[in-house]
C-alpha cells in the first residue's frame, strides 16, 4: 500500500498544479469512470468487492483526489452551508454576546459536518438585497438574530428558505430561545434566599424583544410577592447613572438583576469606583452566561442560557425542515443560574 502521495502526478510540465478527476483514477486502474465515481460517492444501490473498493480508495489517496464541492452540490441539491445573519449589529468578533453565539452555532455545524456562513451587510444596504443575497441559493438553511417581525422576517418567510430565528423570537419564523421568564426566576430566587427583598432591574435601552421578556418576567415576579418593582435603565457606555438612579430610590434596592451580563459588568465596575462594595451593599446578577470568569476580577452570579443547547436545536430544527418535517414554532432552553461572587 503507497503511504504517500507522488509529487509529480498532478505537476504538468509549466510547474502548476491541477486537480485530479475520476477519470484519471479511473484510467490509472483500468476500471470505468462511473464505478470510481460510485465507489468514491459511496453511492447506495451499488456492490463492489472489497478488492475493487480497496483500490480505487487507495489510488484517490495517492492521487490527492480530492472532491468537487460544486458538481457535489448540483448533483444533490445542497451546499452543507448553514447561514448566520444578525441584523443589530456587525459581527464585532469584540462584541461577548455575539462571539458566543457565532462559536456555539460553529461547533454544532462542525459536528453535523456542515459550514457556517456568516452574512454581514453594511447598515444602508437595502431589505430587498439582503433578501437576495441570503436566498441566492449559496446556503441550505438560515439562523438569523433579528429584532423584530420585520420585512426582512417576512422575506425570509415567504422565501422558502429553512430559516430559524435565535434568542430574539420571530413571529413569522419559527423560534428557539431561553425561557427568558425561568431565567429571572432563579434569579430572584436565589437573591430572596440571600435576604433580598428590595430587588431592582437594570433594563436595556435598546429595544430587544429578549430583553423587554426579562423584564417584563421580573416586573410579574415582584408584584406576584406584592413589593413594588424598582426599574432603571441601563446602558453600558454610563453605567454610572444607572448606579446614580439605584441610589436615588427610597428605600435604596439591595440588589439588582441586570438585563445582560456586559451591563452587569459595567454596573460592577461602576460599583467599584464609587466605593460601593458587592455584594455586601449592592448584590448584582446578570443574564446570558456569557463571560469567561477566568478574565474577571470577580466572579459573577448570572442566568446561563444555554447556547450550546440553543444552537444544537436551532441547527436540529433546520435539518428538520430541510427534511421537509413539521418544527414547532417557539422552542425554550431552560437556563442555569451559575453562581459567583457578586451575589
Amino acid at each position: 500500500m503507497h503511504n504517500s502521495i507522488d509529487p509529480d502526478i498532478n505537476k504538468p510540465h509549466n510547474g502548476t498544479i491541477t486537480k485530479t478527476t475520476s477519470r484519471q483514477i479511473a484510467d490509472r486502474l483500468g476500471v470505468s469512470q462511473a464505478t470510481v465515481s460510485r465507489v468514491l460517492r459511496n453511492v447506495p444501490g451499488y456492490q463492489y468487492s472489497a478488492k475493487t473498493r480497496g483500490r480505487i480508495l487507495e489510488e484517490a489517496e495517492r492521487m490527492g483526489y480530492r472532491p468537487n464541492a460544486v458538481a457535489s452540490s448540483l448533483r444533490e441539491g445542497r451546499t452543507h452551508v448553514i447561514g448566520f445573519h444578525n441584523q443589530h449589529s456587525e459581527l464585532d468578533p469584540l462584541n461577548i454576546f455575539m462571539a458566543e453565539v457565532i462559536r456555539s452555532l460553529q461547533q454544532t455545524c462542525l459536528e453535523i459536518h456542515h459550514l457556517l456562513l456568516l452574512h454581514n451587510f453594511a447598515p444602508d444596504v437595502s431589505i430587498p438585497h439582503r433578501l437576495a443575497e441570503l436566498t441566492c441559493g449559496r446556503i441550505d438553511a438560515l439562523v438569523v438574530h433579528l429584532q423584530e417581525n420585520g420585512p426582512l422576517a417576512e422575506g425570509i418567510a415567504l422565501s422558502g428558505l429553512p430559516t430559524v430565528a435565535i434568542a430574539n423570537r420571530v413571529a413569522s419564523l419559527p423560534s428557539v430561545g431561553c425561557d427568558e421568564a425561568a431565567g429571572i426566576r432563579l434569579a430572584m430566587e436565589h437573591l430572596i434566599a440571600h435576604g433580598h427583598e428590595r430587588i431592582a432591574f437594570a433594563y436595556s435601552t435598546y429595544p430587544l424583544e429578549a430583553a423587554k421578556a426579562r423584564h417584563e418576567a421580573y416586573i410579574t415576579e415582584m408584584e406576584h410577592r406584592g413589593w413594588k418593582p424598582v426599574s432603571v435603565p441601563c446602558s453600558n457606555h454610563d453605567t454610572d447613572t444607572t448606579l446614580q438612579a439605584l441610589h436615588s430610590q427610597s428605600p435604596q434596592p439591595t440588589a439588582v438583576c441586570c438585563w445582560n451580563d456586559v451591563s452587569a459588568l459595567c454596573l460592577l465596575r461602576a460599583c467599584n469606583r464609587a466605593g460601593v462594595s458587592v455584594p455586601d451593599d449592592l448584590a448584582i446578577v446578570g443574564f446570558d452566561g456569557v463571560l469567561d470568569n477566568r478574565l474577571l476580577q470577580r466572579n459573577l452570579t448570572t442566568v446561563d442560557v444555554q447556547w450550546a443547547r440553543i444552537s444544537d436545536t436551532a441547527v436540529e430544527l433546520l435539518m428538520r425542515m430541510l427534511r421537509g418535517e413539521s418544527v414547532p414554532w417557539v422552542t425554550n432552553v431552560l437556563p442555569k443560574l451559575r453562581i459567583g461572587e457578586t451575589t
